[in-house]
């Protein structure tokens, strides 16, 4: 942390998924908030992550990319309070949200991450349980991914049906479907 300054833009950190030990602290986050208060993009990969003692109230409300790629989230609320919860608060400016290989990222999440206003991107490449309750995808997408352009749902569980409630979005530019867990799509 004594390389990093104000100025900084984009970070990248790496953990030890492999150890199954909660290894990003929350005082880190918060000296991290504290120092970098212009930082834009934040990549987190690989980590193990206690959803009781590191919410993303603790990441800097600055942030327009987040990306949690391949890490694991333990501890998670019950499905009424989403990790997700208030995200549109805590990232007033957020554009791109990566997820890859997050499985467990539900699809109740959705709800949540929909609300955020400022949203162009996501990835749920690999997120395994979206597409498994087409009421929260239909509610998601009637309500809000409103600036949504570009979303990766490979590797997912997702069907024609909430192919059509993300293809109904105005701005939506591209999206990524296929892969090997959800097969399920029809002609």
């Amino acid at each position: 942390l004594k390389l990093l300054h104000k100025r900084t833009e984009s970070l990248t950190l790496e953990g030890f998924l492999s150890s199954r030990k909660c290894n990003l602290s929350e005082s880190l986050l918060s000296e991290l908030s504290e120092t970098c208060s212009n930082l834009k993009r934040l990549k987190l990969k690989k980590f193990y992550i206690h959803a009781d003692k590191i919410e993303l109230q603790h990441l800097p409300r600055s942030l327009t990319h987040l990306s949690l790629g391949n890490s694991e989230v333990c501890n998670l609320p019950p499905e009424a309070n989403s990790y997700f919860k208030n995200i549109h608060l805590t990232f007033p400016h957020l554009e791109v949200l990566d997820l890859e290989n997050c499985g467990w990222v539900s699809n109740h999440s959705l709800m949540a991450i929909s609300k955020v206003e400022s949203l162009k991107e996501i990835s749920l490449k690999g997120c395994f349980q979206i597409g498994n309750c087409f009421a929260y995808t239909a509610l998601a997408t009637n309500f809000g991914f409103n600036n949504l352009e570009k979303i990766n749902l490979q590797d997912t569980d997702i069907s024609d049906k909430e192919l059509c409630c993300f293809g109904r979005k105005p701005k939506l530019r591209e999206l990524h479907v296929g892969g090997q867990f959800g097969c399920k799509l029809t002609d």
